[in-house]
């Protein structure tokens, strides 16, 4: 069996921030698209990153108190009906700042750039959120993509 290659999404990703997963590849989900890549490569794990400081007291690198960033893919291995799914998080899942579901990769691709070199303290969540809508909003079609500013 020949596998072929898969590229990953370029990303501009700003310093000071640890990628912890990136399975956030260029995957065809039109119908044209292979359906056993399309299985492997759609699922709920595609890309997480975290904002990181060194603590000079301690000696360390933390990430306590900074925000997170998710990507996945909703309805694993599924084209047709699934969509991907970006989080911005308060450093936990009971603190989602903002959630965005979209099918078009590029938006996705987007908002991680923008995030990556907007956010810093938790604090700064709601004022990126807003920059991410408004440049959501000038740049692609409103059917293109939704969000939740929790």
């Amino acid at each position: 069996m020949i596998v072929k290659k898969t590229n990953l999404v370029p990303l501009k990703i700003a310093s000071g921030w640890f990628i912890s997963t990136n399975n956030f590849v260029e995957t065809d989900i039109s119908e044209n698209g292979d359906p056993q890549r399309q299985w492997y490569e759609l699922h709920e794990d595609l890309f997480f990153m975290y904002k990181t400081a060194y603590n000079q007291i301690e000696q360390k690198y933390t990430y306590e108190n900074w925000p997170c960033l998710d990507v996945s893919w909703k309805g694993v291995g599924d084209p047709k009906n699934g969509f991907y799914q970006l989080c911005i998080l308060n450093t936990d899942w009971e603190n989602v700042a903002f959630t965005l579901t979209t099918r078009n990769r590029a938006i996705i691709q987007d908002v991680i750039e923008l995030a990556s070199q907007g956010l810093g303290y938790t604090e700064e969540v709601p004022a990126i959120v807003n920059q991410i809508v408004k440049h959501l909003e000038g740049n692609f079609d409103l059917t293109e993509w939704s969000c939740i500013p929790n």
